[in-house]
């Protein structure tokens, strides 16, 4: 199929998340505080994570919890 397409289709392997345990659960917004003026329109991403995250969920996840899980398993648009 590459040699039709210019399209080099790799699937997308993401890291595991460790130790989220031992620390408190924080609104989304809350958490991303320390990183937000370091990542171009991480604010306009956490609004799409809210409105677009799959709530409410079969598995009882709170829409922060998705927003989190959907702002993580995105990737900004190719940015």
């Amino acid at each position: 199929m590459l040699r039709f397409t210019n399209v080099d289709h790799k699937p997308t392997r993401l890291p595991p998340v460790y130790g989220y345990r031992t620390h408190p659960l924080l609104p989304l917004r809350q958490a991303l505080d320390p990183i937000v003026s370091k990542i171009d329109q991480l604010d306009e991403f956490i609004k799409i994570a809210k409105s677009e995250c799959h709530f409410p969920s079969e598995h009882g996840l709170t829409r922060e919890e998705s927003a989190s899980i959907y702002l993580y398993a995105t990737d900004g648009g190719g940015q």
